[in-house]
């Protein structure tokens, strides 16, 4: 009874008006600093270790400007003329456009982006685009959506050597060398080990080469490019791109609107084409229809005893002529 006493004393001492006082909780946290010094170290590292082998992104933008749908082309006026009405141009449809399936297809493949060259790094690998890649690989014989990876490292001698082969996911060991700049064959069928701008002879490095199909490779750029309307405006189009390599990032909106653009012609082109074969079409329907009423008011004026407009005015013509014919012959 007494050490209960005793107990509740001391508690009332620690805690008065049971509270805990701010000396009290620092008291506290002293006497487990060890285990707050290891959590603090621990969420550092492991912090760190995560922006280590976290890949660097950037995001560029570009701005493409739709001509206004309000003024109407001649295409489209002719054909309205017509009798051919609600023919109308929507911004979306151009957003759509722009990122569309067939625009990144044809972006994977004008820009070879089928093909991902990275340094190898102790964190993580480092992407190789434009100054910084030395080659660049072509596979002949396999097809546009099968996978390839390989280790290509430089000799210094104009050489490079392939290992650690890996085809549609099944390691074919081994290595080989082939000659740059020469058509080789290897395990991987033909290879063509090219040289950039950037390529020198004596150089020596390790390039990680990763081949994806076209399909793959479009699926994956299509979902880093976007586009959306510009806030406050009604025609202005912004076209981001997120990529780890800012040249490459470049380089990709910058194709993506010239094929935009091409598409844009193209598509133009036709039109012209569709409303001159439109109008030619109707052209001769209106011909058929004119040449059949003109025959018929021709047959009723026949049936009728009626003249032409023709046979009237030479006949007018001929009447007059007598008229001063005789006019004449009185005065005389």
């Amino acid at each position: 009874m007494p050490k209960t006493t005793t107990s509740v004393s001391a508690l009332r001492r620690v805690m008065p008006d049971d509270s805990l006082s701010i000396m009290d909780m620092l008291m506290l946290c002293l006497r487990h600093w060890p285990w707050f010094i290891l959590s603090v170290a621990l969420f550092m590292g492991g912090a760190t270790l995560y922006l280590l082998r976290t890949p660097k992104t950037y995001t560029r933008t570009a701005s493409v400007l739709v001509k206004s749908s309000g003024s109407k082309s001649n295409d489209i006026r002719l054909i309205e003329d017509l009798g051919v009405n609600n023919i109308t141009s929507n911004i979306s449809d151009e957003i759509v456009a722009i990122h569309s399936p067939a625009v990144v297809y044809d972006l994977v493949k004008r820009l070879h982006l089928d093909f991902s060259y990275f340094r190898p790094g102790y964190f993580r690998d480092e992407p190789l685009y434009a100054e910084t890649l030395p080659v660049e690989v072509e596979l002949h014989d396999l097809d546009d959506n099968a996978s390839a990876s390989f280790r290509l490292t430089l000799g210094g001698d104009g050489t490079a050597m392939l290992s650690d082969l890996v085809l549609r996911g099944e390691e074919l060991g081994g290595s080989c060398r082939v000659k740059v700049g020469t058509k080789c064959k290897t395990p991987l069928g033909a290879v063509t080990v090219t040289p950039t701008l950037y390529y020198k002879k004596d150089a020596r490095a390790t390039v990680l080469v990763r081949r994806t199909g076209y399909v793959a490779a479009a699926g994956r750029y299509g979902a880093l490019i976007s586009a959306s309307l510009q806030p406050q405006t009604r025609n202005i189009i912004d076209i981001q791109c997120v990529d780890n390599s800012i040249p490459r990032a470049d380089n990709i909106l910058k194709t993506v609107i010239n094929i935009y653009n091409e598409n844009w012609v193209k598509n133009r082109n036709q039109v012209s084409v569709s409303t001159n074969e439109f109008i030619k079409e109707r052209l001769a329907v209106i011909e058929s229809e004119l040449g059949d009423v003109e025959g018929s008011i021709a047959a009723y004026k026949s049936s009728h005893g009626m003249l032409s407009v023709e046979q009237a005015a030479g006949q007018a013509i001929g009447k007059e002529a007598a008229s001063d014919a005789e006019r004449q012959q009185i005065n005389n």
